[in-house]
């Protein structure tokens, strides 16, 4: 039996529509060691769900890629030039005050979650860390299940210092920044 329809398709207990949305979710590449734990599956049962995803994502602005060990979404090849010019434009605009409050929060802070700088500002940073991310001045790291935001060497290069401890103030603003942090 064939499975159109991804909301009704279940390849042997993993919920097509389910692996979608945490791949989807978790943006960066997972490995099929823990797609094994999460959906409670055998290897196969995951490699199956995964084919079935590929096909399904066939034509779409998004596809499957996969290696031996992981899987991730990703954007579709054909729509490379149009995604290219976009992000052109983006970067060729200048900074505004939210991208340069966020990059400030990370330069002074070290590292942080998206959850403590959208907490210090008061509002949602996600545009501000993609532009940012665009820009080469901030890279995501996950380690042990979280992710953290923190300024690339690039940025620290750009802004013509060798490392954070030769930043202007540095001290006053981690105070103030701890301040804010044990509040939460």
């Amino acid at each position: 039996m064939k499975c159109h329809i991804i909301s009704l398709c279940k390849i042997m207990n993993v919920d097509i529509k389910k692996l979608e949305a945490y791949l989807f979710a978790e943006g960066d590449a997972v490995s099929k060691k823990k797609l094994v734990k999460v959906f409670n599956a055998s290897i196969e049962q995951i490699q199956q769900a995964i084919n079935s995803l590929s096909k399904q994502l066939e034509g779409r602005g998004i596809v499957l890629v996969q290696t031996d060990e992981a899987v991730a979404l990703r954007t579709s090849p054909d729509v490379f030039e149009f995604l290219q010019e976009i992000y052109e434009k983006d970067t060729k605009e200048e900074l505004g005050s939210a991208a340069l409050e966020v990059f400030a929060i990370l330069l002074y802070n070290g590292e942080a979650s998206k959850t403590q700088i959208d907490y210090i500002r008061g509002v949602n940073s996600s545009t501000s860390l993609k532009n940012l991310m665009i820009r080469g001045l901030v890279e995501r790291k996950k380690e042990k299940g979280r992710t953290f935001y923190r300024v690339t060497p690039d940025a620290l290069s750009y802004l013509g210092v060798k490392t954070v401890d030769e930043l202007p103030n540095l001290s006053k603003v981690k105070e103030k920044l701890q301040e804010l942090q044990e509040q939460e």
